[in-house]
């Protein structure tokens, strides 16, 4: 009686460890062939960001109030028509192609955030390449708008170039502000610190 029940306790641990392996295996090769970025593994690489353009700022993010409602989901460039178009950081473009008749540009980043350009006056990338950062995506017409998302949510574009040690923007002059000389051609900062803190809450 005790040898049967310790052949079947044998048996019922040899099964046990079977499946135990077989699962070890197909997990090993679905994490080899696997998805882009698992959702348990870990925080995303940091990733350093630039401005896409070397032109001052005509409109800087205003999130509306709702969905549907006015404001601005980007930084607004007042760019020189046929100025060259970077992109923000290294990444993989998932999108090159015209919306509504205008030409924009998405590349998806190493930590989640997705950036748009646009409208562009050409491109100069493909949907699926990689790119470096810096590297030309396109040309721009008279505006460039520039967005960040963290999954669907909109952030604030300069809220990643703080976190890369821009703390500053450069704002076009308001033409109705003829008493604050230190706007015209000045600078408004980003406090990084409240830049981090943010950028870290939108990617929890």
């Amino acid at each position: 009686m005790n040898r049967a029940r310790a052949r079947a306790h044998t048996r019922t641990s040899l099964g046990a460890g079977t499946t135990g392996a077989l699962v070890a295996l197909v997990a090993g090769a679905l994490f080899l062939a696997g998805p882009s970025r698992p959702a348990s593994a870990g925080p995303p690489r940091p990733v350093e960001y630039q401005p896409p353009v070397h032109a001052p700022v005509a409109d800087p993010f205003r999130p509306p109030a709702t969905p549907y409602g006015p404001g601005n989901r980007g930084i607004e460039y007042a760019t020189d028509p046929g100025e060259r178009v970077g992109s923000a950081a290294a990444g993989v473009v998932t999108f090159a192609g015209q919306v509504g008749g205008r030409r924009y540009v998405t590349v998806l980043h190493d930590d989640g955030v997705r950036t748009t350009y646009g409208p562009l006056a050409s491109v100069a990338v493909a949907s699926g390449g990689e790119v470096a950062a810096g590297e030309s995506l396109g040309t721009a017409g008279r505006l460039l708008l520039w967005t960040a998302r963290v999954g669907t949510a909109y952030v604030d574009p300069a809220v990643l170039l703080a976190a890369s040690g821009f703390t500053s923007v450069h704002l076009v002059p308001d033409r109705n502000d003829t008493d604050a000389p230190g706007r015209r051609g000045g600078r408004r900062p980003v406090p990084a610190t409240a830049a981090r803190w943010a950028l870290g809450r939108a990617l929890e």
